[in-house]
Parts: structure tokens; C-alpha cells; sequence
């Protein structure tokens, strides 16, 4: 699974860092490489874009296993839908 999670980060690193390059002025004003880093970047958004989910849940997860630890049973329902949910 690391090794996944580790491919999706160069993922996103790449993504990001296309979306940089795309807006400079010396790119915008070349096409033939605005329309190869273009090309590169529309391959690259699904995977961004699930690991941008897979983050957020993870995250999501690690905040209502937190709330679970209250002593405020109120609140550890609140969590345990959370989780539910995810």
C-alpha cells in the first residue's frame, strides 16, 4: 500500500506542479509545449483528483476516531456516523 500511496504523492506533486507551469507566460505563449504539458496533465487528473478523496476520508476518519475517545456519548455517536459514513 505504500508503495501506491507513495506513486499517488508523485501524482499530485507532477499535477500541481503542471498547473504552475501552465500559467508562466513563456509556456502560454509556446503551444507546442502548453499542449504537451496540457496532455500530460489531463492524463494525471483522475488520478489527483482520488487521491485529493482518498485524503480527505482518511482524514475524516482520523478526526471521528479521535471523537471517539470523548467522554461525551453525544459526541461518540456523532463519530460513530461519521465512520459510517466513510
Amino acid at each position: 500500500m505504500d508503495a501506491k500511496i507513495e506513486k499517488l504523492k508523485e501524482i499530485e506533486k507532477r499535477y500541481l506542479e503542471l498547473g504552475e507551469l501552465l500559467s508562466k507566460e513563456e509556456v502560454v505563449s509556446d503551444v507546442k509545449t502548453f499542449t504537451k504539458y496540457s496532455k500530460e496533465q489531463a492524463q494525471l487528473k483522475g488520478s489527483f483528483e482520488a487521491y485529493q478523496d482518498y485524503k480527505k476520508l482518511t482524514n475524516e476518519i482520523v478526526e471521528a476516531k479521535e471523537m471517539m475517545k470523548e467522554d461525551d456519548e453525544e459526541i461518540k455517536e456523532m463519530a460513530s456516523e461519521e465512520l459510517n459514513r466513510a
